[in-house]
């Protein structure tokens, strides 16, 4: 019965301990499973946030490609700019030129008449005034000829003054070109800026949840490794249970073979108190014979 009721208690304890370590494992799987789903969640993270890396990446190239654009368009109308301001100065050099042949046609017809006129007043002197007139024949043509030229001239300043103008036009034109470009450049430059914050605040979260991973992993690991620990653990309890087991068959069997041990010689003790018995009772029976056979002598006698 004490062997029956510690084998009941050694079985139990065994039950019990399965059942608490059953537990820790089931608690330790559903926790991995959660950190598998974290895992999950971080990688979809990381995918999304590559693809917004990916799209802001060709948002630069295609701002790249815009500057660039506004650079050679800025380079042009720079040339442009640097013709019409040539242009300008030859007009005005022109115009100079021109003023100053208009100066010098003007003292000359000055001069022409103010001979003329000093002739007139010399009255005595007709004679060399109709020759004077006559000589001054040709003078006169060519003054025609020179205010002829002067008109031309002065149609030709009219024409530079207004070309002048729209120069003038031109230059502003393309002045306001310039600002606008300026600020779309400006702009584009702004942009810029805030694409490459935002590429910088996406490397910076990328690494965050590189290092959340990276954590995550060595929790993976850290549990892997305790749930290792634990298995040798319960393998060992396990075949320390198996060894008490074994020791407690082997204590059995051992108490079986000292009863065996004990029937067979309280067998043996039986056997000989009968041999004993059997002997007093022939002696009791060789008493009878010789006390019979003593009687019979006694009759005999």
């Amino acid at each position: 019965m004490y062997n029956d009721t510690m084998l009941y208690v050694t079985f139990a304890a065994t039950a019990e301990t399965v059942v608490i370590w059953y537990n820790i494992f089931s608690g330790f799987l559903l926790l991995l499973q959660q950190l598998q789903l974290l895992l999950l969640l971080l990688l979809h993270l990381l995918l999304l946030l590559l693809l917004l890396l990916l799209l802001l990446l060709l948002l630069l190239l295609l701002l790249l490609i815009l500057l660039l654009l506004l650079h050679l368009l800025l380079l042009r109308l720079l040339l442009l700019l640097l013709l019409l301001l040539l242009l300008l100065l030859l007009h005005l050099l022109l115009l100079r030129l021109l003023l100053l042949l208009l100066l010098l046609l003007l003292l000359l017809l000055l001069l022409l008449l103010l001979l003329l006129l000093l002739l007139l007043l010399r009255r005595r002197r007709r004679r060399r005034l109709l020759l004077l007139l006559l000589l001054l024949l040709p003078l006169h043509l060519l003054l025609l000829r020179l205010l002829l030229l002067l008109l031309l001239l002065l149609l030709l300043l009219l024409l530079l003054l207004l070309l002048h103008l729209l120069l003038l036009l031109l230059l502003l034109l393309l002045l306001l070109l310039l600002l606008l470009l300026l600020l779309l450049l400006l702009l584009l430059l702004l942009l810029l800026l805030l694409l490459l914050l935002l590429l910088l605040l996406l490397q910076l979260l990328l690494l965050l949840l590189l290092l959340l991973l990276l954590l995550l992993l060595l929790l993976l690991l850290l549990l892997l490794l305790l749930l290792l620990l634990l298995l040798l653990l319960l393998l060992l309890l396990l075949l320390l249970l198996l060894l008490l087991l074994q020791l407690l068959q082997l204590l059995l069997l051992l108490l079986l073979l000292l009863l065996l041990l004990l029937l067979l010689l309280l067998l043996l003790l039986l056997l000989l108190l009968q041999l004993l018995l059997l002997l007093l009772l022939l002696l009791l029976l060789l008493l009878l014979l010789l006390l019979l056979l003593l009687l019979l002598l006694l009759l005999l006698l």
